[in-house]
């Protein structure tokens, strides 16, 4: 795909826009895109689904991630793999979910993920999951290409009626996690057999539908041993997927002698780079607050995504990579809430926590962050860190602070002892005001004029602690405290 080409697809996604800014303040050029991959989106029943899609557009979300089963939808050998019509494929419980989703303006992500039983290389051992040994690349690229154009805006599975064609949906993941024994075996060798499934996919969707984006499997956050084998590190994984590696340099500054770092050079027999549209990664902490770093270095959680576009910057300057600069997106991050989770964050922590992943994603690199759950599973298995409480509303509906604080975020970041730096994104379009707490009340500290779901920043000369909010068009940001 060509840089012209993804840049206007990304930009498409985007659609954070720019009004106007105070003096002092900064829309920022690059936004971010929000959205969920929500278990229930899937549903059969109309019932379920449609007011879960309802409150997603009202949450300001602009994208949802969308599961595309292969072993659900292909689960005997196709005779016309390739064919987005064949019928021995199994698309009924995608496309209505696809209808109702591109229906209330929200771009679609779709992962396909998992093999089925004929897909699979031979001897798979009774220790890997089913839809994990060896997918075949070519029955993936067939089922891929029938997938990207299924969803290409020109298909009518029905003819010229009763039904309009089906809508076009606007990314294309390939696999979930596989540098994980429950996505991927062999383990230790997924990054490579991983880079043939990548481009195999990469070729059949831009056959068929060149303004598809296509994105990377977004890699669990940590790696190493596993009571029944092993995980490898993400940024381990990206390395050797996109064929670079770390050379000791000595850095000297004006004759001085600094101290050796390293850099990332293109590995030695490097085969053909590796080829998709964006790079996805799944910044999950599960080990305390987003700012706190993974402890391995080849790990990346939220607070570490800097260490994933370290690794694809290094590659597209080696050209181990499809041509140009490749946006990366965080395609699943979450906070548990207590309640349900009794292990989980209180409501008032997630709120913070997930607006302050957003803005740590965005500063490494990203524009678009999904979040695990729309509203919380409805389900007793409320245990420690599985994400079946990382909704913004209760499984009963009832929002949580965190819904306020997915719309309308708002971060602070202390540069120095005197100034702070204000992130957010604007709900709304119209004049936002920042505003910090004093003993006579809200005093407004800074003035712009923005447009609705644009980003912005601010640098502000404010010592100590402070209590900051924000506010347009009538909706008021949570409060932050900066300690």
């Amino acid at each position: 795909m060509r840089k012209r080409t993804r840049t206007f697809a990304v930009a498409a996604l985007s659609a954070a826009l720019l009004l106007g800014a105070g003096v002092g303040t900064a829309v920022a050029s690059r936004g971010l895109v929000t959205g969920f991959a929500d278990f229930s989106y899937g549903s059969s029943d109309p019932g379920v689904r449609s007011p879960l899609l309802n409150r997603t557009a009202e949450s300001g979300a602009g994208v949802v991630r969308l599961t595309a089963a292969w072993r659900a939808i292909a689960p005997v050998p196709p005779v016309d793999p390739a064919n987005p019509g064949s019928l021995t494929y199994n698309f009924s419980a995608l496309d209505p979910v696809v209808r109702d989703a591109r229906a209330r303006g929200l771009s679609v992500l779709l992962t396909v993920v998992g093999a089925p039983d004929w897909a699979e290389g031979a001897g798979r051992p009774s220790s890997a999951g089913a839809g994990t040994w060896r997918p075949s690349t070519s029955a993936l690229a067939s089922f891929v290409r029938a997938v990207a154009a299924r969803y290409s805006g020109g298909f009518d599975p029905d003819g010229p009626a009763p039904a309009a064609p089906l809508p076009a949906v606007q990314a294309l993941q390939v696999w979930n996690e596989p540098n994980l024994p429950e996505y991927l075996n062999p383990q230790p060798n997924s990054p490579d057999y991983y880079r043939q499934m990548l481009n195999a996919a990469y070729a059949a969707v831009k056959a068929v539908n060149p303004r598809v984006l296509v994105v990377t499997a977004g890699l669990s956050p940590y790696g190493g041993p596993i009571p029944n084998g092993a995980r490898v590190r993400p940024v381990a994984f990206d390395r050797e997927l996109l064929c670079v590696t770390p050379v000791r340099v000595r850095r000297n500054k004006k004759g001085k002698r600094r101290k050796a770092g390293t850099k990332l050079v293109r590995a030695p027999g490097c085969p053909a780079p590796a080829s998709f549209d964006v790079l996805a990664h799944h910044p999950i902490n599960t080990s305390g607050p987003p700012t706190q770093h993974a402890f391995n270095g080849d790990d990346a959680a939220s607070a570490d995504l800097g260490r994933v576009t370290r690794v694809l910057r290094a590659a597209e300057r080696a050209h181990t990579v499809s041509g140009g600069k490749h946006p990366i997106w965080a395609t699943e991050t979450w906070w548990d809430s207590n309640p349900p989770n009794s292990a989980g964050s209180p409501l008032g922590r997630q709120a913070r926590w997930l607006e302050q992943s957003f803005y740590l994603a965005w500063r490494d690199g990203a524009s678009a962050v999904i979040n695990l759950l729309l509203q919380d599973a409805n389900t007793t298995d409320q245990s420690l860190h599985n994400g079946n409480g990382s909704g913004i509303y209760f499984a009963d509906g009832r929002p949580k602070p965190s819904a306020t604080a997915f719309r309308f975020p708002l971060v602070a970041d202390r540069i120095n002892r005197s100034r702070l730096r204000v992130w957010g994104k604007s709900p709304e379009a119209g004049k936002l005001k920042i505003q910090k707490q004093s003993r006579r009340g809200w005093a407004t500290v800074r003035k712009l004029r923005i447009g609705q779901g644009a980003v912005f920043t601010a640098n502000l000369r404010l010592r100590g602690k402070q209590r900051l909010r924000a506010s347009v068009a009538g909706t008021r940001s949570l409060v932050w405290k900066q300690h």
